[in-house]
Formats: C-alpha cells, sequence, structure tokens
C-alpha cells in the first residue's frame, strides 16, 4: 500500500467527468485513512475541516489512525467545501443507519 493516496472528496462515482478533474475535489489522506473514508466511517466537515470518525471506530483505533491530528492541515476552500459536502452527507446518513441497527439488535 502507498503511504498517501490521492482520492476524490466526492466520490469519484458519483461525480461527472468535470468533477472528477476538478482539483478543488481532490484530497490526499494516508492510504489507511482514504480506506476509512471510502468506507464512511470517517467524514471531514466541509466548513470547518474537522475530522469525524463512525461510533464503529473506537477512540484507541481513532488514535492509532490520525494520532492527535483532529482536522485538515487547512480550512477548506468555498470549492472545496462543495465537494466535501456530499461525502459529509452520506456519512452522516450511514452513521445514522448503523445506529438504527444497533438499537433494533438491542
Amino acid at each position: 500500500m502507498r503511504a498517501l493516496v490521492a482520492g476524490h472528496a466526492k466520490p469519484s462515482k458519483d461525480s461527472t467527468d468535470v468533477e472528477k478533474l476538478d482539483p478543488s475535489n481532490g484530497l490526499l489522506l494516508a492510504g489507511t485513512l482514504d480506506k476509512v473514508y471510502d468506507g464512511y466511517l470517517m467524514s471531514i466537515h466541509p466548513k470547518t475541516g474537522n475530522l469525524l470518525f463512525s461510533d464503529a471506530i473506537g477512540e484507541a483505533e481513532r488514535a492509532r489512525l490520525v494520532g492527535d491530528h483532529t482536522r485538515l492541515r487547512k480550512t477548506p476552500t468555498a470549492e472545496q467545501a462543495l465537494y466535501l459536502e456530499a461525502h459529509y452527507k452520506r456519512f452522516l446518513e450511514k452513521q445514522a443507519e448503523r445506529s438504527s441497527k444497533l438499537r433494533n439488535v438491542a
């Protein structure tokens, strides 16, 4: 696995051809974080750049993934925020689905 992976803030499968090539839709993450991001177990708040993790990932695992880094180095631009928003909304939907399944099992 490569240490850093270039990906899309808005998933490629949901992006138009123009969006796929837009530099504002680019996201450079560590390989492990890229997998977690693609699986909607992590997202990035579009306005603040804060890293948000699913409840399915415990505190110890989060610490191993990001250490004490809790946000992007730079606050997203307005253009980047538009792409991050699509992922963030889906992340929240997935989080709600996981919570609902847990309540139904209990």
